[in-house]
């Protein structure tokens, strides 16, 4: 699976976390920003970054889960993404289906693409030789109010 492809040396989590702004998209209970990175060290100087939804709600979880798929990672090259997201997908296969598991994977999967961008040099648009399927779902009422918070936050 490695071919000539730099190697995956370690894998660790950023979390971010401030007090909340004046936004009005967010709700009042609401009192904190988090955010969650994801960084795929390699044996060469890139590093892979990907950021998960699961830290916007529950940052704390995503360490750990992340540290439950690196063994599967280690050692591994990057050249085929979707053999390396089936491996980590069938390894948490009883939790790993849909929620949590499934968001920090998808984290995981950015920053892989994010390496292959980085060795290919190229954008990520443009690396699609091997890309894995990918699953999306919007509402109407989701894209509404994304366009009226990016509205709201260029002025």
């Amino acid at each position: 699976m490695s071919g000539g492809y730099m190697k995956i040396k370690d894998m660790r989590t950023t979390l971010l976390t401030v007090p909340c702004t004046n936004d009005p998209f967010l709700s009042q209970a609401r009192k904190r920003r988090s955010a969650a990175f994801i960084e795929i060290i390699t044996d060469t100087e890139y590093i892979g970054i990907g950021e998960t939804y699961a830290g916007y709600s529950f940052p704390e979880a995503v360490p750990v889960i992340v540290d439950f798929f690196k063994p599967i990672l280690i050692g591994q090259g990057v050249d085929n993404i979707a053999q390396l997201w089936n491996r980590m997908y069938r390894c948490g296969n009883f939790w790993c289906r849909v929620g949590l598991g499934t968001a920090v994977l998808s984290g995981i999967e950015a920053a892989l693409w994010d390496l292959k961008g980085k060795l290919l040099a190229c954008l990520f648009t443009n690396c699609s030789e091997d890309a894995s399927t990918m699953h999306c779902s919007v509402m109407l009422r989701a894209v509404q109010v994304i366009t009226r918070k990016n509205n709201w936050h260029r002025k």
